[in-house]
């Protein structure tokens, strides 16, 4: 039988392996809690201001805030939904550049892994490109059919009206061409507007409707080899131009503007071989209108003449407008 003495014993030795393992697990406790408040804790990053709130695509921007990276790489900056180009900074600013195709919205900045962070809103101005005729073989006419003693096929380089939906008492009916060149639209761009702007050389206001397709790969300017127009590989994109009457000479406003060309415009600067500072030509064919007034535009090489030293100014000639962003 156990003694008392030895009753007591086995009590301490069971309080203190108890009090033993609760000490521990307050060191291995502590030792967790003291490794969890040794963590770095990376802030996040904040946006307070931008450089500039508008402009249009390649237009460089600064934006200023805290808790970058200081690895350039590591940070990315979207204007909406559209990655931009980060070519330098600081943890408290970074250096970008508006991307082509951003619209108007907030900045956001994301750095590693972590989400994004929104800043204020950037106003998307878009670019605007205007494009005159620079040469006598940037607009031609071509004998859509055989009439009279022309044989189908037939160019005409420097006439002094292109006849649109109008009959040319040597050629006929004609399909007519412009080709605007070096102009400047990177690819990659978002075209939001386009059209033609010709002057009124003569009058008319009968039903006139022309079909307008672009090329899809520029393959020179217009020669006088036969069919150097309708034979071009047209784009998928098309538009039909309802052309309003013409009733005063020399006009060159709304009436005389083609309707909007800008699908027609986009596939050209998609096309695989595109480069900036290509060359864009567009061709007209009659849909509607035989037979009657038809309208008829000023040409270069009319220009040219009365100018007196054959430079073309962009006042009375076709002009191509191009916005983008």
């Amino acid at each position: 039988m156990k003694t008392k003495f030895e009753s007591m014993k086995r009590k301490v030795g069971v309080s203190s392996l108890l009090m033993n393992t609760f000490v521990c697990l307050l060191l291995l406790t502590g030792m967790v809690s003291c490794g969890s408040d040794d963590e770095k804790v990376i802030p996040s990053a904040t946006i307070t201001s931008l450089s500039i709130t508008e402009g249009t695509a390649g237009t460089a921007v600064t934006i200023i805030g805290a808790n970058f990276s200081a690895v350039t790489a590591d940070n990315k900056v979207f204007f909406g939904d559209i990655e931009a180009e980060v070519t330098g900074g600081t943890t408290t600013s970074l250096i970008t550049k508006v991307p082509l195709g951003a619209s108007t919205g907030p900045v956001s900045v994301q750095v590693g892994e972590a989400d994004k962070v929104v800043g204020p809103t950037f106003t998307i101005k878009e670019n605007l490109l205007t494009v005159h005729l620079k040469h006598v073989n940037d607009d031609a006419e071509e004998a859509e059919e055989a009439y009279l003693s022309t044989p189908a096929g037939l160019m005409e380089l420097t006439s002094s009206d292109l006849e649109l939906c109008d009959i040319d008492g040597d050629f006929g009916y004609q399909y007519v061409g412009t080709r605007f060149r070096e102009i400047n639209i990177p690819k990659g761009a978002v075209v939001t507007k386009a059209y033609i702007q010709f002057t009124c050389d003569d009058t008319g206001s009968d039903p006139c409707k022309m079909r307008i397709y672009g090329e899809a790969k520029d393959t020179g300017e217009f020669t006088d080899t036969p069919f150097s127009i309708s034979s071009r590989t047209k784009t998928s994109a098309n538009v039909l131009w309802d052309i309003a009457p013409w009733t005063v000479k020399d006009e060159r406003d709304e009436a005389q503007r083609t309707v909007d060309l800008s699908e027609i415009v986009q596939e050209i600067i998609n096309h695989k071989d595109w480069t900036e500072g290509g060359n864009m030509t567009f061709i007209l064919s009659i849909e509607e209108g035989k037979g009657g007034s038809g309208r008829e535009a000023e040409t270069w090489s009319a220009e040219g003449d009365e100018a007196g030293d054959d430079v073309n100014v962009g006042e009375e000639s076709a002009s191509l407008i191009i916005e983008y962003k």
